[in-house]
């Protein structure tokens, strides 16, 4: 299997989401237990992002705040009520860890690999900035993982 993250690499990243019905709340919470600032809350889709969600192309209502603690990014999505896996999560388990997310020199080969290990990518999407891709690795970790690449264009 190809190698999403290695220690070497400069743009590693390793984050995890969680999913909630309010995500100024869930963030203040959570950035008051750390004593950190309540990160900016930003509404989705962005216009330049593409998605895929269960075979369907579309763009998804969405708020996102997203904060590094210690080393780990940590990131809030309140789904809108359209069709996401942000929306199927929140709906099937409730609030809680949607996936682990880590930044990789090449996603496509490795989220190809993973297809062919039986995890399919679930829902994906991009822009001239990146690509992020999450594949359902829930029967290993008991979340999805997402493979997240940076062009260097914004």
């Amino acid at each position: 299997m190809q190698h999403p993250v290695h220690e070497d690499s400069s743009d590693v990243e390793l984050h995890f989401c969680i999913v909630t019905d309010d995500i100024a709340r869930t963030a203040a919470w959570l950035a008051g237990l750390l004593g950190v600032p309540v990160p900016p809350i930003e509404d989705g889709p962005r216009p330049d992002v593409h998605q895929e969600y269960d075979g369907t192309s579309g763009d998804t209502d969405f708020r996102q705040a997203y904060f590094t603690w210690r080393g780990t990014g940590v990131e809030f999505i309140e789904p809108g009520p359209g069709p996401s896996s942000w929306r199927t999560h929140l709906e099937r388990f409730g609030a809680g860890v949607h996936h682990i997310g880590v930044r990789g020199r090449d996603a496509v080969a490795t989220g190809g690999e993973l297809a062919r290990m039986g995890h399919p990518s679930v829902h994906s999407g991009g822009s001239a900035a990146g690509t992020f891709a999450y594949y359902d690795t829930t029967r290993e970790l008991g979340t999805l993982l997402e493979l997240v690449t940076s062009t260097g264009k914004a």
